[in-house]
């Protein structure tokens, strides 16, 4: 470790967005002073920050999911108070009930700690139909909820939406702020495809390209992009880009070999710092979100594809944070999930009208950079933090609630 009495300890099993923590991680220590980081990063030592290795997530099935979250909880509470000082605690729920720890260090160390929530549980759970709303674990998990987030300093999630579910367990005294998970839009920008590397090597170039980007999870609605990739097969100008990977992966990549689609190609997920050419070289950045999880989720692929200059085509329910974006932003379309045939009619809109494309795509970008870039949004959540970072004394609310 950099230092044993650290200003900040992060705590967060990381599965997505481990490029997005990793560099939070160092943003805001270089603001701050120096900190640890336990998560299942990479072990390394930057310039203020010391990252220490954990157990792996892994989401192969239920009982992985559970004992690696159960496995990394107890090596991250062990950590926690091996630790000196009295470093303000980070605590980004995953897992959901992680911020367990910074309830436990404030009444046994008083310590104090701030929590990120990046998907809303228990809602998770019926929402997916895995249980009852009306169960018992439910409701303990709401009144856990309640406890713990009423001692954090402050809490932050991912979206309008998404805090009027968590608002629930948030009690009126807590200051609660709405901060998406930015994009660095120096590192993720527009490529003309003559110039991008990877819009080279993969023969897009003179194609009107179609991408699905990020994890290919059980709740994404990856049928309806096959289906309406098969119903634009007559347009050998559009071509279907499916990188990444998750449960879905391996049969994706079976089912279009099979078939032999010509319009579609399946990739795994690409290093980072190719991350930049493959997400430019898409003309259509599609994002989906699954059936019911509107308001406990959001997608930050998001911004990394507007970033990048795409027009943003979302699989996804009216109400919800990623439909919000698409139209205050006027930087897409949204469909209903499992509507291939409004899906493929978007497409053909798109390619055959390359100014209102060209105009969609400028929208996109500006809109990545005045309301969801770092340089924006690392300041707002800096400014959230200082009242815990200062001192112990009273809270004081720093951030505009959106409760």
């Amino acid at each position: 470790m950099l230092n044993s009495m650290p200003r900040l300890l992060f705590l967060k099993q990381t599965s997505g967005l481990r490029h997005w923590f990793r560099e939070m991680c160092i943003d805001l220590s270089g603001l701050e002073g120096e900190a640890i980081v336990f998560s299942d990063l990479r072990a390394e030592t930057t310039a203020n920050v010391s990252f220490e290795s954990g157990p792996k997530y892994n989401s192969k099935s239920d009982s992985e999911r559970i004992r690696t979250w159960l496995l990394y909880f107890v090596k991250a509470l062990t950590f926690a108070f091996r630790v000196k000082g009295n470093p303000v605690l980070f605590i980004v729920a995953q897992p959901p009930f992680l911020p367990l720890i910074g309830y436990l260090q404030k009444k046994l160390l008083k310590r104090r700690y701030v929590v990120w929530v990046d998907d809303v549980y228990p809602d998770v759970l019926f929402r997916y139909g895995r249980l009852s709303e009306s169960s018992s674990i439910i409701r303990l998990w709401g009144a856990f909820n309640r406890r713990i987030l009423g001692e954090a300093d402050h809490v932050f999630t991912l979206g309008p939406y998404m805090m009027k579910v968590l608002s629930k367990y948030i009690p009126t005294n807590v200051p609660a702020t709405v901060v998406p998970t930015w994009v660095d839009t120096d590192f993720i920008r527009p490529i003309c495809k003559a110039n991008n590397p990877f819009a080279q090597a993969h023969g897009q170039q003179d194609k009107f390209t179609v991408m699905y980007s990020g994890n290919l999870g059980e709740t994404h609605d990856i049928t309806a992009i096959l289906a309406a990739a098969r119903e634009l097969q007559d347009r050998a100008e559009i071509h279907f880009m499916i990188i990444g990977g998750g449960p879905q992966w391996h049969s994706i990549a079976s089912s279009v070999e099979r078939a032999r689609d010509p319009n579609i190609s399946v990739l795994p997920l690409q290093p980072a710092e190719i991350l930049p050419y493959s997400l430019a070289t898409a003309d259509i950045a599609l994002v989906s979100m699954g059936k019911g999880v509107e308001g406990i989720s959001m997608p930050s692929k998001t911004y990394y594809c507007m970033a990048a200059g795409s027009v943003i085509l979302a699989i996804t329910a009216e109400q919800s944070d990623l439909a919000d974006v698409i139209e205050t932003c006027d930087c897409g379309m949204r469909v209903s999930p499992g509507d291939s045939g409004a899906l493929a009619k978007i497409i053909r809109y798109y390619a055959d009208d390359s100014e209102v494309t060209a105009r969609t795509k400028a929208n996109a970008r500006g809109a990545a950079e005045a309301k969801y870039s770092k340089v924006v949004n690392l300041p707002k959540l800096h400014q959230c933090l200082k009242s815990s970072l200062s001192s112990y004394g009273d809270k004081v609310p720093t951030c505009v609630s959106y409760k």
